[in-house]
């Protein structure tokens, strides 16, 4: 259950990653605040020792072990080739490299051009035969033909007179069939290119790959299979976590609960509402409401009294599985270190658009070490009880093999006609 998000944009924590942090030394903590504080990323095993020394005042444990899961289907965990192909697509759209030039160059299909044009027909200018600063994908089939095709090759910052004839079928009757003239002026070219998968592009791109948590592959090889090995890694982790649901409830009914810290559960109730309070700022013109009281009742068909009990209730929820979770670890001495953390906020990053983890940090705050710690405890927790379960049946459908099904994106070129191919001649006397 991931009950905090952020205001602006990083919803719960959930990702897998890989990147790094600077540390500092460890700090302790006291009282019984256990709620998400400012910490370094090596500090989350102090403090999560912390919080299982606070949260055992209020919980008694009960057997955890040797109860009977349910198993989930695990054919996701049999990663195909074209799963792997599908997240280097991912890579090599994210490492696309865009310029602009003003000054020379030479335009090619594909290019988004900058351009000013004035067209006339017997040297005088048509109705609609002219613009300013026009942003055009050449290739795109956007324009009439002979002026598509007469702005490749050409370079930015200088005239040039691009004969054409409209085509018969043209939608202006004053135009049909005419030869014109346009007098056209590039002020800007902006050009992507897309790389190939090869082995020069893993190594110029290794620090990207490494925030995904694909390591620093020296070759195209190195880098498929580790994309694999991490794919099988997020799978296996979050079947883990989705089976250790299946046998939660009995770890709950077996536990006592006899309270909450009240700072913790003072402050998450806080953040939940603040967070509600945000979506209504967001979305509430959306529903159609006019006050936050309103979008209350309309998305959770509650009044203030029963959100209020719905917010606590949800904490609680969240808190119960918490401290269960935090104790296990506890007492089977499992941790988190400062790798984990940052193996999953620079995934974070990444899939944000940050450089890295700190850049990451610097925007949100150090308790985002504290949030990413506790996914991590709670992944290896899940993992933990279900090797020490007795695995039920399963509807598992084995040699089933995961796909990343790529949406192959087509575009429909318009055209407006076919005539004869003609030649963009540069303006002299510039």
């Amino acid at each position: 259950m991931k009950l905090l998000n952020k205001k602006t944009g990083i919803i719960g924590v959930c990702m897998m990653a890989a990147g790094t942090v600077i540390l500092s030394g460890c700090k302790t903590f006291s009282g019984t605040d256990t709620s998400n504080q400012e910490m370094e990323a090596r500090d989350y095993e102090a403090f999560m020792k912390h919080t299982a020394d606070v949260y055992k005042n209020y919980v008694t444990l009960g057997e955890y072990k040797g109860l009977k899961t349910t198993a989930v289907d695990r054919s996701s965990e049999n990663i195909s080739d074209s799963a792997v192909d599908g997240a280097i697509q991912e890579l090599i759209s994210k490492s696309k490299k865009t310029e602009d030039i003003t000054n020379g160059g030479t335009t090619a299909s594909g290019d988004q051009i900058v351009l000013n044009y004035t067209g006339t027909i017997d040297g005088k200018p048509f109705d609609g035969g002219t613009a300013s600063d026009q942003t055009y994908t050449i290739g795109s089939g956007q324009y009439i033909s002979d002026l598509d095709k007469g702005l490749v090759g050409l370079q930015a910052n200088k005239d040039y007179d691009i004969p054409v004839k409209f085509p018969d079928d043209y939608s202006s009757e004053a135009l049909k069939g005419k030869n014109a003239v346009f007098k056209v002026h590039i002020t800007k070219i902006t050009r992507t290119t897309t790389p190939e998968a090869n082995d020069e592009w893993v190594k110029d791109n290794r620090k990207m790959f490494k925030n995904f948590g694909y390591g620093e592959p020296e070759n195209i090889g190195e880098l498929k299979n580790n994309i694999k090995e991490s794919m099988a890694k997020q799978a296996k982790q979050n079947n883990d976590i989705a089976e250790f649901e299946t046998v939660y409830n009995q770890i709950l009914e077996k536990t006592e609960i006899k309270g909450y810290p009240e700072e913790e559960k003072n402050a998450l109730e806080n953040t939940y509402k603040e967070n509600i309070k945000s979506q209504y700022e967001q979305y509430g013109s959306a529903y159609g409401v006019q006050s936050y009281d309103d979008y209350i009742q309309k998305v959770y068909g509650k009044n203030e009294e029963e959100f209020s009990k719905y917010v606590q209730d949800t904490t609680e929820t969240y808190l119960k599985q918490k401290m269960i979770v935090t104790l296990i670890a506890r007492e089977n001495h499992i941790k988190v270190s400062t790798e984990d953390i940052t193996f999953l906020g620079g995934t974070l990053a990444a899939y944000y658009g940050f450089d890295d983890f700190n850049a990451l940090i610097k925007q949100y705050g150090k308790k985002i070490n504290c949030e990413l710690g506790y996914q991590s405890l709670y992944s290896k927790v899940a993992s933990y009880v279900i090797s020490v379960s007795e695995r039920g049946d399963s509807n598992e459908s084995k040699g089933q093999t995961t796909e990343n099904n790529a949406n192959e994106s087509t575009q429909a070129v318009e055209t407006t006609g076919t005539t004869e191919t003609t030649e963009a001649k540069e303006t002299t006397g510039n």
